[in-house]
């Protein structure tokens, strides 16, 4: 009557690291996206302060 229950808590837990390692892996994308469009606008200010 166990086995049941336990592949379902053992499936639950995989699904919750799953989403947990599918969050982080989000977050970093995002902020590598937000890290280069910083990039970009610095090195325009650059341009424009120099022009």
């Amino acid at each position: 009557v166990q086995r049941p229950f336990f592949l379902l808590e053992s499936a639950r837990r995989a699904a919750g690291a799953g989403a947990a390692r599918s969050v982080v892996q989000f977050c970093s994308d995002f902020l590598l996206v937000v890290a280069r469009r910083a990039q970009v606008v610095c090195a325009v200010c650059m341009c424009v302060d120099q022009g």
